[in-house]
């Protein structure tokens, strides 16, 4: 599902028969901010994610198998916890990416020694201000488009000057930078999960 719809990106271009290239920079647009932002998605999913069972207690005499990250944006809402089904506020309790077990989990006897979690993360419906980082990009790539390198012509004598600022630069144009920059620091993934430890800082 894309995050703005090829209708949307007409109107907001002020053009209506390019829908083919406009559905491809959309594309981009998102593949852009997904990666600006340090995430695959930010659409609403079912995700199933395997953690490893920690083996000690906190400062607080709490198992660290109560407390975890989840890594993808938003998380919503649990399924199940290792395939048993689970209740937000009654089994679980969910802040920010930070999940609160009621229960530890049980530790895997198996290999590859992992918990699985199946839970929701993600928007539904996308935020007006994801919308706008898109429609930033798309009118950049658009116009870098159309613009083949071309800063300037002057008509009269011929006069053409050539940019030599890289499709990025362009992208990201001082007069939308600021604006694009707050949405990317907005919804950026805070960390990168690489060990337990990580997973588990408070």
């Amino acid at each position: 599902m894309s995050y703005v719809s090829t209708a949307d990106i007409n109107a907001y271009l002020g053009i209506s028969w390019e829908d083919a290239f406009v559905a491809v920079i959309n594309a981009s647009a998102e593949s852009i901010l997904n990666n600006l932002i340090g995430t695959e998605w930010l659409d609403s999913w079912t995700v199933t994610e395997k953690i490893q069972y920690p083996a000690y207690r906190d400062s607080n005499g709490l198992y660290q198998g109560q407390i975890f990250y989840l890594k993808k944006k938003n998380p919503t809402a649990i399924t199940t916890i290792d395939w048993v089904s689970v209740t937000i506020n009654t089994d679980y309790i969910i802040e920010g990416q930070r999940i609160f077990l009621k229960t530890p989990l049980s530790r895997i006897s198996a290999f590859p020694y992992r918990n699985s979690i199946v839970y929701t993360a993600g928007y539904a419906p996308i935020p007006a201000d994801i919308k706008q980082g898109i429609y930033i990009i798309v009118w950049g790539l658009y116009n870098a488009r159309k613009a083949q390198g071309i800063s300037s012509f002057s008509q009269d004598l011929l006069t053409v000057n050539y940019s030599s600022t890289s499709l990025m630069d362009k992208i990201l144009d001082p007069k939308w930078m600021t604006m694009l920059n707050s949405i990317v620091n907005k919804y950026k993934v805070p960390f990168t999960i690489t060990t337990w430890a990580d997973r588990t800082t408070l």
